[in-house]
């Protein structure tokens, strides 16, 4: 045998080798994961009771979600209800298992607050584990009573309109401070009520003139209000129009100035986020790839898609990386303008 020939075996050999390497270990990590997750239980938290759309949401991954994970673990829901969603994510970053065995529906608004109001937030939102997002995020808008003088936001300059709250940090009292604070509206909040269904009886017997929340909700939850032509939407939150509401104004495109641009900018994030799924930081990377994998099919998994979408959920295709790419600027907010919305809601 030449020298050449001898070498070209040699580099043959070798190619085989590394490739046979490499496909042997890829195969001994899928087992990996098959074998850790086979038997366990993987729990999917809330940071709301059983009976909001979370926690059905919560409840409807977890019934789906093990049979497109490598050993089809059981899965189960569980509820850490508390401070908005802040009581379960603080566990998530801080005390639950990092192996995987543990993922949560991430309350839209954290990363936001832990730029404007980190009071209680024991977390860093960029660090944690992105599983996926069951859809692009939902729309919120400001319903107002047909009857009421002020029909539009301009006119909202000039009369009074009573908006209706659960508490500070909820969508309206953010939403009716930070239009008062910017562009000189007059909403008054009031604040108390116990529950989205106590805000709509509100509104429909005339306590209060305007309700903010999602735009689903008020289509799931009130749609005699929308037929009966009681309310009309002043403007909506999000990064483009929901289709219901094609010609109802954007928020950013309210701003004046730069500055506003950028707080109205800020305050939208939430919106873009969608229904998040996140795990600790530190989980091993193909456990991370197999859950980010299960998630992704699961969404395309037709009995999950039509139980999602009975519970008022839209179900869409998007990258685990693009709930990243969002988290990342929410938290990297420009200080100056954290510290002028932080004032501007504490008003």
């Amino acid at each position: 045998m030449s020298r050449t020939q001898l070498a070209r075996r040699l580099v043959a050999t070798s190619l085989f080798a590394l490739i046979a390497t490499f496909f042997s270990s890829t195969f001994a990590a899928a087992q990996s994961v098959e074998n850790f997750y086979k038997g366990k239980t993987v729990t999917v938290l809330a940071g709301f009771d059983a009976s909001g759309n979370a926690g059905q949401l919560v409840r409807t991954v977890a019934a789906h979600l093990g049979k497109h994970l490598p050993g089809n673990p059981t899965v189960i829901p569980q509820y850490r209800p508390g401070a908005g969603g802040i009581v379960q994510a603080n566990y998530i970053y801080n005390i639950a298992p990092k192996d995987g065995t543990v993922i949560g529906l991430l309350f839209d608004n954290l990363p936001m607050a832990q730029v404007i109001e980190p009071a209680g937030i024991k977390f860093d939102a960029k660090r944690f584990t992105i599983v996926g997002a069951v859809n692009h995020g939902d729309n919120a808008v400001i319903a107002v009573r047909s009857d009421h003088k002020a029909q539009t936001i301009q006119q909202a300059r000039t009369q009074e309109v009573v908006i209706g709250a659960t508490g500070p940090g909820t969508t309206g009292y953010v939403l009716a401070n930070i239009l008062n604070g910017t562009i000189g509206t007059r909403f008054r909040v009031v604040t108390g009520y116990t529950s989205g269904g106590t805000l709509l009886l509100a509104l429909e017997r005339g306590e209060i003139h305007a309700l903010a929340r999602d735009y689903d909700s008020f289509v799931r939850e009130g749609p005699h209000l929308i037929k009966s032509g009681l309310i009309n939407w002043m403007v909506q939150i999000g990064g483009k129009a929901d289709p219901g509401i094609p010609n109802v104004p954007l928020l950013n495109a309210l701003a004046e100035t730069d500055e506003q641009r950028q707080v109205f900018e800020l305050v939208t994030q939430p919106r873009r986020m969608g229904k998040a799924f996140i795990g600790p930081p530190g989980v091993p990377e193909d456990r991370v790839r197999a859950l980010q994998e299960a998630f992704a099919n699961m969404l395309r998994d037709p009995l999950f898609i039509q139980e999602a979408e009975r519970l008022g959920n839209a179900v869409e295709t998007r990258s685990w990386k693009d709930v990243a790419d969002v988290i990342h600027s929410t938290v990297d907010t420009n200080a100056a303008i954290a510290a002028i919305t932080r004032k501007l809601i504490a008003r």
